[in-house]
């Protein structure tokens, strides 16, 4: 069956993965961040949605945010990578009508205690795949109006 592999904020995931299929995002963590954390399932059986408590990594947001800025990725550097990606998906032939500004307030509108990665995996018996949690779950909150097309991306890995 395997493991998964979650990154997230509360309930809402933002980044998962299982097996050898992930990201290792261990770096923004110290060893002292080892704590007894909320796991979230979804019975296969009857729907509910399980807790179990588990070891594994978790810290207060501020302190992540620094860690990032450290890493790497300030607010420039964030910028100038989805730019880049923007101008790579044009050269296969995508028109991204998404500006970075518009994608950046996307994300600040999102009300990280209204999402539910559990309740959210509802709408597929196997889970959902980051594209579909984004379309359904993230832009269906009415964050923002955003311009859709039919070769639109917003996020690319």
């Amino acid at each position: 069956m395997g493991s998964m592999i979650t990154l997230g904020i509360g309930r809402m995931e933002i980044d998962w993965g299982k097996n050898n299929s992930f990201r290792n995002h261990s770096v923004l963590f110290r060893t002292s961040d080892v704590k007894f954390i909320p796991y979230y399932y979804v019975d296969m059986d009857s729907g509910e949605p399980i807790i179990e408590m588990k070891e594994g990594y978790a810290r207060k947001l501020s302190s992540i945010k620094k860690r990032l800025d450290l890493l790497g990725y300030d607010l420039v550097s964030i910028r100038k990578m989805y730019e880049d990606i923007v101008r790579e998906h044009q050269e296969y032939g995508y028109k991204i009508i998404l500006s970075f500004d518009v994608f950046y307030d996307v994300l600040r509108a999102i009300n990280v205690s209204e999402m539910d990665t559990v309740k959210a995996a509802e709408f597929e018996g196997n889970g959902y795949d980051f594209g579909e949690y984004v379309g359904r779950c993230v832009l269906n909150k009415g964050a923002h109006d955003v311009p859709k097309s039919e070769n639109y991306v917003i996020f690319s890995t």
